[in-house]
């Protein structure tokens, strides 16, 4: 029991710690802290000054709003975990990643877990995502009034994606929120949650390519990459029966020779394969990244990869504009 409530407990105060690494550093470098003089003295503030990464409140709230969304996924998964539940041989739920532990009322840990665990749930499922909502609105709002030169003080939140496609997300988290709805809500039917979470990266996946939402086309593919990837791991493996269902065992219990079975090691064999083959990606994609994100490393990559500049951009517009016979400022207005 004590290990339940303290392996949850660390996955939930994780982004209370974030938040007071990122207090921390604000007020060490913030002019009014008299505070942690007192506390620290002038010796230990000299210290954190030098281990503090030097930032305002501001800039400190921006870094707490990116660390939460790059772990969105992550945050919901733990809010979620105490409410997985899966039948157990005695008729009874009981957490999935912790069998001792049964989903009842009757159940004072469980209910005390689930409670605290609502908190950290409402905020992660429901504040965050309207606070990006908003975020979103502000955003599109100050990108309509600056004729598409500013994305305003959220711009940090939604540099990667166009400005016609800001909107992109919001759709990531739905997606997010979708896939661990679906491995909360059929914890215990293996093959169906597969199936499901297949379908919903292969919807994510179409439009992705439909609405290239990244300034980048390499983002965009790695992005449609990971989500194919995904989705052939899950349709093979309910398709070959790694997963078990309510009364129907393992594919394994099925065969004669069991795990040692040939047909059950083909199986294996071809789903590592798979696995690994999913790795080339981004083992191609994230090195030609970082190639392209130094100006000493890009002249590496061959001309033909290398996406265009805002200067060379705009002198193929006015050379098309030419050979139209369409001035440059007309041919703007047009596409505007």
């Amino acid at each position: 029991e004590q290990t339940v409530a303290l392996e949850l407990g660390f996955r939930w105060s994780l982004l209370v710690a974030l938040a007071l690494v990122i207090a921390v550093s604000v007020l060490t470098f913030y002019p009014a802290h008299p505070c942690l003089k007192k506390l620290f003295g002038n010796a230990r503030i000299s210290l954190l000054r030098g281990l503090a990464v030097k930032m305002g409140p501001w800039e400190g709230f921006r870094v707490f709003i990116l660390c939460v969304n790059l772990g969105f996924p992550t945050f919901l998964n733990y809010a979620l975990a105490i409410f997985t539940c899966v039948p157990s041989p005695n008729g009874l739920y009981s957490v999935a990643a912790f069998p001792h532990l049964k989903c009842s009322s009757g159940e004072s840990e469980w209910m005390m877990l689930a409670a605290v665990g609502s908190v950290f749930l409402s905020f992660v499922l429901v504040a965050f995502p309207c606070g990006v909502y908003q975020a979103w609105r502000v955003s599109v709002k100050r990108v309509l009034e600056s004729n598409f030169q500013s994305k305003g003080w959220w711009r940090f939140f939604f540099q990667p994606y166009r400005p016609i496609a800001m909107h992109w997300i919001l759709t990531m988290i739905a997606r997010d929120v979708a896939l661990n709805l679906v491995a909360c809500l059929a914890a215990s039917r293996g093959s169906v949650q597969l199936l499901l979470t297949a379908v919903i990266c292969l919807v994510y996946a179409c439009k992705a390519v439909h609405s290239l939402p990244y300034y980048t086309l390499s983002s965009t593919v790695l992005d449609v990459w990971y989500c194919f990837a995904i989705a052939s791991m899950c349709v093979y493996a309910a398709a070959a029966g790694f997963q078990t269902e309510p009364g129907l065992g393992d594919v394994s219990e099925m065969l004669p020779g069991g795990k040692s079975d040939p047909e059950y090691q083909v199986r294996v064999a071809s789903m590592v394969t798979l696995q690994w083959a999913s790795l080339i990606g981004p083992l191609v994609i994230m090195p030609y990244q970082i190639l392209m994100a130094f100006d000493q490393t890009r002249n590496l990559v061959p001309n033909f990869l290398r996406p265009l500049d805002r200067d060379t951009h705009e002198q193929l517009s006015e050379d098309l504009c030419q050979v139209m016979g369409v001035k440059g400022h007309k041919f703007r207005a047009m596409l505007k």
